[in-house]
């Protein structure tokens, strides 16, 4: 899964393929489920800093497999005046 960020709103490419799953967005929040049928996926997170974001995917046979992807949200920048 690749990130890209905008303000604290990280959006996850899904490059996996599995029938079930879920996402852990590692900053507490509740797991969401995997949508195959969804190509992307957004989390927005309450404050910046570095998380580490998984994918936890099922196939058909129940075999898991799991995808992370660091997340680096830096408090933005101030704007100058």
């Amino acid at each position: 899964s690749v990130a890209s960020t905008d303000g604290l709103t990280a959006n996850f490419a899904v490059k996996a393929t599995g029938d079930s799953g879920w996402w852990d967005f590692g900053d507490g929040s509740e797991l969401v489920p995997f949508d195959p049928a969804q190509p992307t996926v957004a989390h927005t997170y309450t404050k910046p800093g570095s998380y580490s974001a998984k994918l936890i995917v099922r196939n058909f046979l129940l075999d898991e497999n799991d995808r992370s992807v660091t997340v680096d949200l830096s408090a933005p920048a101030a704007s100058p005046n």
